[in-house]
């Protein structure tokens, strides 16, 4: 169903990958604004905040330096 994305996936196109890290850099600087749903995607440590760990973390996934968030 449309709108049911994955933790990581900020950009909602199924895949968890450096685009969803780059929004989160965005979104971290300012440049863009999240929706809820984004928000929750993107705070993959689960610490309350969007921020350059949640980037990080969604890299090493991407590489395969982790297997999970």
């Amino acid at each position: 169903p449309s709108g049911d994305t994955a933790l990581g996936d900020v950009n909602g196109d199924g895949e968890i990958d450096t685009q969803d890290a780059g929004l989160i850099i965005s979104y971290y600087y300012g440049n863009v604004e999240f929706t809820e749903k984004q928000m929750t995607d993107a705070d993959v440590n689960k610490d309350g905040e969007v921020d350059t760990q949640d980037a990080g973390l969604i890299i090493s996934y991407y590489y395969g330096n982790i297997d999970h968030f």
